[in-house]
């Protein structure tokens, strides 16, 4: 793939040197060939006041024919434009120039294919398109011819496998009326029904991708475009192919550059309205904080006061014993007969029976102490 683009690159580059060394002109530093060929454009008459529109138009220079024009197809009833006159290099010049409508009627006035300068005169060699304008009239409207129908076949065709076609690419300058086209014109290409992707032009170049993939499309003409104004320059297309300094030349640039686009297809309008779906709303929950149980308090318990008994004091128990003693030595004093002995009857005397009352008159006191406070 590689080595056929450098080689088509190579076979270019060689024969735009040729050119350019034999017969070119320089346009803005850049190297151009000569372009001999003639662009005429006016008005079309017809005898008795019929209408020439929709009928095509082309101009005749021995054996060559031009590629034709529609009369009123930019919109201009009874006129035509950009009928391109451009023969083989090297021949024709001088010689008168037939204008056909349908191919079938021929206008009664001819021109010579010359440069004509302002002044009025002739030159046999022009470097770049001239534009010109003449007006055709007709002495009658052409026959309408009419299409035969082809018999169709009942042989069934074998489907043969499709053939998917490479892009090509396009790359070069573009003049209109001998001058650069100016920057941001769109250019794009149509190859039958195919119309490419524009291409902007920058600096006075343009590159362009024609990629049509279809293989119906193969050796169809490629044609290039500023809004409905063809370029000078066609080819038929070739899959895979790229083309450098490939120039292309328009009779005229018009003020607006709108560009072919396929029509999209309006959306259904729905027949019910849509339902809107409700949005929640979100409710901040409340809660509610639970108190806490109160503390009860505990009631202290105050301790019922014990009343000790008051022991029997140590003088009793001594007393006593002292009693006890003392009624020891009073029995070894009796046991010898002296003063405090008891009687012979065994009773005894009085200083001894009030000793024996003391202790209990004691406890008594006690006691009746005890009481008493236990009562206030």
């Amino acid at each position: 793939m590689k080595k056929a683009i450098s080689f088509y690159i190579l076979i270019i580059c060689v024969v735009s040197a040729i050119i350019a060394g034999s017969t070119s002109i320089t346009l803005l530093g850049a190297e151009v060939p000569k372009i001999t060929s003639l662009i005429f454009y006016g008005g079309v008459q017809m005898d008795g006041g019929d209408s020439a529109d929709g009928y095509k138009l082309t101009a005749r220079i021995g054996e060559y024919e031009s590629e034709p024009v529609v009369i009123g197809g930019d919109g201009a009833s009874g006129r035509y434009y950009g009928l391109l006159v451009y023969p083989p290099a090297g021949k024709n010049v001088g010689d008168a120039i037939e204008f056909w409508l349908e191919g079938q009627i021929i206008a009664k006035e001819t021109e010579i294919f010359l440069y004509l300068n302002p002044d009025g005169s002739f030159d046999t060699v022009w470097s770049l398109p001239q534009q010109r304008e003449f007006d055709l009239s007709f002495s009658s409207k052409p026959v309408a011819t009419p299409t035969p129908t082809p018999t169709p076949t009942l042989t069934p065709t074998p489907t043969a496998t499709p053939v998917v076609l490479k892009p090509s690419f396009y790359e070069g300058r573009a003049i209109a009326q001998s001058q650069p086209v100016n920057d941001g014109i769109e250019i794009y290409a149509k190859v039958g029904d195919y119309v490419s992707d524009s291409a902007i032009v920058l600096d006075g170049n343009y590159f362009l991708t024609v990629d049509p993939a279809d293989e119906k499309y193969f050796n169809l003409n490629v044609e290039f475009y500023i809004a409905n104004i063809k370029a000078i320059q066609s080819e038929l297309f070739t899959s895979d192919i790229y083309k450098s300094d490939f120039l292309l030349v328009f009779p005229r640039v018009p003020e607006s550059t709108p560009v072919p686009t396929n029509t999209p297809t309006p959306s259904p309008v729905p027949t019910t309205a849509p339902t809107a779906t409700s949005v929640p709303t979100k409710v901040p929950s409340t809660s509610t904080p639970t108190p806490e149980p109160l503390r009860t308090a505990t009631p202290t318990v105050i301790p019922s006061s014990t009343v000790t008994p008051t022991p029997t004091p140590t003088a009793v128990v001594n007393l006593a014993a002292t009693i006890v003693a003392q009624n020891k030595k009073m029995d070894e004093m009796e046991g010898s007969g002296g003063f405090c002995s008891a009687n012979s009857d065994g009773t005894a005397s009085l200083g001894i029976i009030g000793l024996l009352f003391i202790p209990l008159l004691l406890i008594g006191r006690n006691k009746m102490g005890y009481w008493l406070r236990k009562n206030s």
